[in-house]
């Protein structure tokens, strides 16, 4: 979580997670570029939500990810585009996008399910 440009995390946030926040490292930096910046060295391959993206069914999730959401409206930036592998969820009508939330559902769900992390135990 950036302290640029997102929604505070606070109490309200933590319980619409529904508990599941309470499973995730959470950082919070100044910028997305930054935190990006600091995932790469630390070993994360970072996937990025772009149109024109490679399509979400023939990636190869690294167990060691982060999964980079843009805005409903801007997406993300060109800098941090760069950062990592841009992927895209295929649709039926190109005109018609999914908003951000459930962009993320589908990533998350397909890497979990991928990288075995979704194993149902």
């Amino acid at each position: 979580i950036t302290s640029e440009r997102s929604a505070p995390f606070h109490g309200a946030a933590l319980k619409a997670s529904a508990g599941l926040a309470e499973h995730l490292d959470i950082m919070i930096a100044q910028n997305a570029t930054t935190v990006a910046d600091q995932l790469i060295k630390a070993g994360y391959q970072l996937y990025v939500t772009a149109l024109g993206g490679e399509s979400l069914p023939t990636i190869s999730f690294s167990k060691t990810l982060c999964v980079v959401i843009g805005s409903e409206g801007l997406g993300v930036s060109p800098q941090l585009l760069s950062k990592g592998t841009a992927i895209m969820i295929p649709q039926s009508e190109p005109t018609i996008s999914y908003n951000a939330s459930v962009a993320a559902g589908i990533v998350l769900y397909t890497a979990g399910i991928q990288t075995g992390a979704l194993s149902g135990k």
